[in-house]
């Protein structure tokens, strides 16, 4: 139906075929109103889109009007447009009385504007995907190829928002860091591009208090969470290829532990020592465990 959704709202000109008062010409059933189609179009049984002209009480030979509605025939496979001057409007009921001399050898439904809305609205529904872990596993790389692979997403780093703060920036894990201050940025910024129908990808060193506030914000959303996690050869030979000002050294082999202290009954873990970038972005996107 989706040429014919094109046309609702807008004018449109259709060549009259079948004027009023004319024979059908298999069928012998007069048209009690004109009927005709839209030039250069192709509706679902491969001719051209037809229309119905209602509100005009004369023969026509071409008609230019506001498509209101389309009649969708759900056992034929095809579309109408109803078409009428752009001072009127007819009720779903009008339409059927109107045009049943030839809907009624049919199953249809009426089709509007504000349905097609409705339907666009509900079928895109954005997701909150949060990842964490220590370092070296890979979040960043994984963020980004998944965010790659979803309709209109964005990555939000933690690390970059954390970083912003440059005079008298104190490390997360010290007395005098600014997390408080931190959180409230990233879930607004996750709130905004929910609202406005992104998916978000969101990774950080998140413990399981900072989970429970995530899923507390976004309730009304679908969240995935996933805690990457990789072996500590893997963390440390991982760690080593980083800038020099970037590496944590046994800070992975820290916040490791810490991770598989924290979630360690979690259903939620994945091992990226070995797995390929492409099988955890497809598990994380459908395997429904990791739904919280």
């Amino acid at each position: 139906m989706s040429t014919a959704n094109n046309f609702l709202g807008k004018i449109v000109k259709i060549k009259v075929d079948r004027p009023l008062g004319s024979k059908h010409p298999k069928h012998s059933f007069i048209y009690p109103v004109n009927y005709g189609y839209v030039p250069n179009t192709i509706s679902g049984d491969g001719e051209e889109l037809d229309a119905y002209i209602l509100g005009t009480f004369e023969p026509l030979d071409e008609f230019t009007g506001k498509c209101i509605a389309i009649i969708h025939r759900t056992n034929d496979d095809d579309d109408k447009l109803i078409v009428v001057p752009e001072d009127k409007t007819y009720s779903d009921a009008e339409i059927m009385a109107l045009t049943e001399f030839q809907e009624r050898f049919f199953t249809s439904i009426i089709i509007r504007e504000d349905n097609i809305l409705k339907e666009s609205n509900v079928s895109f529904h954005p997701s909150l995907y949060i990842l964490t872990g220590p370092p070296g596993v890979g979040k960043t790389t994984i963020s980004n190829e998944l965010a790659q692979s979803l309709d209109k997403s964005v990555v939000i780093e933690g690390d970059d928002i954390y970083n912003q703060v440059v005079s008298s920036h104190v490390s997360p894990w010290k007395e005098g860091n600014h997390l408080e201050i931190f959180w409230e940025i990233c879930l607004n910024t996750i709130d905004i591009y929910l609202k406005n129908n992104y998916n978000v990808v969101f990774n950080y060193i998140i413990s399981p208090k900072d989970l429970n506030i995530l899923k507390t914000k976004f309730k009304n959303y679908t969240l995935r969470f996933s805690v990457l996690l990789a072996n500590k050869e893997t963390l440390l030979a991982r760690d080593s290829k980083r800038p020099l000002d970037c590496q944590m050294h046994e800070r992975c082999i820290i916040l490791l532990e810490k991770f598989q202290t924290q979630y360690v009954s979690s259903n939620n873990i994945i091992n990226t020592t070995n797995a390929s970038v492409k099988d955890i972005i497809n598990t994380l996107k459908t395997d429904d465990k990791f739904i919280i």
